[in-house]
């Protein structure tokens, strides 16, 4: 399993935007180009997409300061804790972390798929649970809830074990992997309009 390459891919902090846009999707990725409004920025864009739920008032502030806390990368890096005394001392808003967590989830439904997701991990569930569900799939969800560090370290051998799966398996799990955009909100990064694809 040596010729799978995810160095790249995986030390997503240091890739530069443009890598991020490499035309490596398959034809069932087409929601990765969506045009939008021109003119929109990317919170902007994301906000417009909260107001189609039905919240409360508290909620609606909530999640729009959710939405506020997305960093160009498209995750939200802060701590809960830390959004819920913000939300406290700026927006006088008091809710339980529980309650975060849950409209934390909603704000994880909005596009680009991935968005709102505290770390690589997590950006990479998002993506993977929204398609269509297939084998290799399964095993890609199954290896990131259960055993991330072995991905992340290319333990293959050991993932090969663990999952009692042939190194093909391992392979078509890792290329759904690999299709997926470790930076979902990437290709607004650095041009905070979004323009039409």
């Amino acid at each position: 399993a040596d010729d799978i390459n995810i160095d790249e891919y995986l030390s997503d902090d240091e890739i530069p935007n443009y890598k991020t846009q490499s035309n490596n999707y398959s034809s069932d990725d087409e929601d990765k180009h969506i045009p939008y409004a021109s003119g929109i920025t990317f919170t902007q864009h994301l906000k417009n997409q909260i107001h189609t739920y039905r919240l409360t008032e508290n909620e609606g502030i909530i999640t729009d300061f959710l939405v506020g806390s997305i960093d160009d990368s498209g995750y939200i890096r802060r701590d809960l804790h830390d959004i819920l005394d913000d939300l406290a001392f700026t927006q006088n808003v008091f809710a339980t972390e529980s309650e975060l967590k849950r409209l934390l989830k909603i704000v994880q439904q909005l596009d680009p798929s991935g968005v709102g997701a505290r770390d690589l991990r997590e950006c990479l569930l998002i993506q993977l649970r929204r398609k269509e569900e297939n084998s290799s799939r399964t095993l890609a969800i199954d290896i990131l809830d259960n055993s991330f560090e072995h991905f992340v370290k290319k333990h293959y051998d050991k993932l090969i074990q663990k999952f009692h799966i042939s190194e093909d398996d391992l392979k078509a799990a890792i290329k759904e992997i690999e299709k997926l955009n470790p930076k979902p909100g990437g290709s607004f990064a650095g041009n905070n309009k979004i323009a039409e694809h």
